[in-house]
């Protein structure tokens, strides 16, 4: 017999919000989510075999969250921001927070146009509490918490047809 078929349920709650002549705009949302019958494919490599065995787990599973967003414009060429995420899982009992912060600068140059963008990402990784998870032994990296730094900066010409840029990213 096939597996029945996906069914969720969502409700959300928001707010937004303009401070300060629109210098400051804020996002606020609170949700729950319901997952019946939430289906999802683990690959697990029993002992004595060459290859994995793709392995289909259904189950329920419930979220709930908040998220924050906030947008400072520091000055008319400066902005810095935040987003940020925390994420209950009731089905592995496990949360999780990521976030991140962003710094824009587009400062007055005589020829052209130079923006510049600098962002922090972090993601809280909680798979290693996930008792419904069978997790490799040795994978470098596995479970761990991944936090990125990446740079950009781009030179247009004042037409607009040529944009030039660098990027810099873990």
């Amino acid at each position: 017999n096939p597996l029945d078929p996906e069914e969720s349920t969502n409700y959300e709650w928001g707010i937004k919000g303009d401070f300060f002549n629109r210098r400051l705009i804020t996002e606020l949302a609170v949700y729950y989510m319901e997952l019946d019958g939430r289906q999802r494919s683990v690959y697990s490599k029993p002992p004595g075999q060459a290859n994995a065995t793709p392995i289909l787990i259904n189950g329920d599973q419930e979220f709930t969250g908040v998220e924050i967003i906030l947008n400072w414009l520091i000055t008319d060429t400066m902005n810095l921001g935040f987003r940020g995420e925390l994420v209950e899982d009731t089905l592995s009992d496990t949360a999780d927070t990521d976030y991140t912060i962003t710094f824009d600068w587009s400062p007055q140059i005589s020829k052209g146009r130079l923006d510049l963008r600098a962002e922090y990402i972090f993601y809280e990784n909680s798979i290693l509490e996930d008792p419904t998870i069978i997790h490799p032994e040795g994978l470098k990296g596995y479970g761990e918490d991944r936090k990125l730094l990446n740079a950009r900066a781009a030179w247009s010409t004042d037409d607009g047809k040529w944009t030039f840029g660098i990027w810099g990213k873990n």
